[in-house]
C-alpha cells in the first residue's frame, strides 16, 4: 500500500533537511513542487512512522501544516517542527478530505 504526504514549508525550508529526514524512512519518491510544497510518496507504514517521530512535541499554531494521506484520503494533518536542522513530525486530529479537495491542494489552487 502506498501513501502520500504533502508538506507545505516556508521559504527557509530549502535550507532545512526535510529530504534527508524523509529518505531516512524508506520514502520511494520526493517531489518538490512550487512554493516549497513537498509531495512525498512511500509505503504507508514508513510514512506513519515518520508522522509519529517526535509525537511528544506539540506543533505551534505557526507551524506549517501538511496532509497525511493514505490511499488517496487525507486522514490527518501533520504538524512540522524544525529542531536543530531536523524536521520532526507530530500526528494530529483526523481531517477527512475529499479527493477533489486534495487535487486542488496538489495543484496549489
Amino acid at each position: 500500500m502506498l501513501a502520500f504526504v504533502i508538506f507545505a514549508f516556508p521559504a527557509l525550508a530549502q535550507e532545512c533537511t526535510p529530504v534527508v529526514a524523509l529518505k531516512r524512512h524508506a520514502v520511494d519518491e520526493l517531489h518538490v513542487a512550487t512554493d516549497n510544497v513537498f509531495v512525498v510518496k512511500g509505503h504507508a507504514e514508513a510514512l506513519k512512522y515518520m508522522a509519529e517521530v517526535g509525537a511528544e512535541a506539540t506543533p505551534s499554531d505557526s507551524s506549517p501544516k501538511g496532509l497525511f494521506v493514505v490511499e488517496g484520503v487525507a486522514i490527518a494533518y501533520v504538524g512540522i517542527i524544525e529542531e536543530n536542522d531536523c524536521v520532526r513530525y507530530s500526528m494530529a486530529v483526523p481531517l477527512p478530505i475529499h479527493a477533489q479537495a486534495l487535487a486542488k491542494v496538489m495543484k496549489g489552487a
